[in-house]
């Protein structure tokens, strides 16, 4: 969360550097918000404390569904700058997900990440939603294998990348006015073409 922080933040600063103004974030129209809400909850809820068949199969079952909320609430606002890029991330990521079970982490990121300590716990299977890859796993170009070191240690995927980048270009283009590209011009009429009501007589 703190990464995701930090580059929203940088999308706040150029937001700022190029002129745009804060106010502007609540101009923007996005439509069914409060499932953006409900799927990143569904995420950190902790599902895997219930004991038995329940604490095996519900927190995995709860990450692709949150994934189904959030890829929905993107669809519906596709049009917004940047919300393609965020529904291609999470949909590379919810891919790699179903095909293995959970998200497979490079132990080579983790090390590099400096989060060394983190490997026992992907390797005992503490975490669910996440598990040192193996050889069995597939897709993973497009898993954790992207370290990031400090101040952040965290491993990320490409498809973690690209939604924060979509996520950022967001605040950008909102800030600057232009979070509703295909929208703006919708009601104006076509050069060359007047009204009917403007035909003189």
């Amino acid at each position: 969360m703190l990464l995701l922080a930090a580059i929203l933040g940088i999308g706040l600063l150029l937001g700022w550097g190029f002129g745009g103004r804060l106010r502007n974030l609540g101009t923007v129209r996005i439509h069914l918000w409060p499932l953006a809400f409900v799927g990143l909850i569904l995420q950190v809820v902790p599902f895997h404390r219930l004991e038995g068949r329940l604490g095996e199969t519900l927190p995995l079952g709860a990450l692709l569904l949150s994934y189904a909320v959030l890829l929905f609430f993107v669809a519906v606002n596709w049009r917004l700058r940047g919300f393609v890029l965020i529904g291609i991330g999470l949909l590379l990521n919810a891919v790699v997900i179903s095909a293995n079970q959970g998200m497979p982490v490079s132990e080579y990121a983790v090390r590099q990440s400096g989060q060394a300590a983190a490997i026992t716990n992907l390797a005992s299977s503490e975490d669910p939603k996440h598990h040192l890859a193996g050889q069995g796993d597939v897709l993973l170009p497009l898993a954790d294998v992207i370290p990031v070191g400090s101040p952040f240690n965290i491993v990320v995927s490409l498809g973690d990348v690209i939604s924060y980048v979509g996520a950022a270009s967001f605040l950008t283009a909102t800030m600057l006015g232009l979070a509703e590209p295909r929208m703006q011009h919708r009601d104006r009429p076509s050069p060359g073409k007047a009204r009917t009501s403007e035909i003189p007589r």
